[in-house]
């Protein structure tokens, strides 16, 4: 493995530990005041912004998929509950739990993985 591809692993890695740490992060902010979580929550998406710049530098970025999105298998993520539900049902993303990271020239850098629900009807 050559020395640049270890690099943007390693950087990959970064990011995807600080995406887990920022859901844990936001949990945490739920017990304090509402103006203490915002002022800790600024911070942190200071870091955040911070984290994805390093990314970008290193020709790579973070693809959007938000919560609530409309499912489809297309996407450039891993649903880890698809088998839960029948063919045709109308899925939605319920959390992410890693982000899929794209290369400059959107070829897949690390492929992310979500959990399904059905969509409200």
């Amino acid at each position: 493995m050559s020395s640049e591809t270890e690099l943007t692993n390693a950087i990959i890695s970064m990011v995807i530990e600080a995406w887990r740490f920022k859901g844990n992060y936001e949990r945490l902010l739920t017990g304090l005041k509402p103006a203490e979580q915002k002022r800790y929550l600024n911070q942190f998406n200071w870091y955040f912004k911070k984290a994805a710049e390093g990314l970008e530098s290193a020709g790579l970025r973070v693809a959007e998929f938000p919560v609530g999105m409309a499912f489809d298998p297309g996407l450039k993520i891993s649903a880890v509950n698809l088998e839960d539900f029948q063919p045709g049902d109308p899925l939605v993303i319920k959390q992410i739990l890693e982000p899929t990271i794209l290369a400059s020239d959107d070829r897949i850098a690390h492929v992310g993985s979500v959990i399904l629900e059905k969509a409200a009807k």
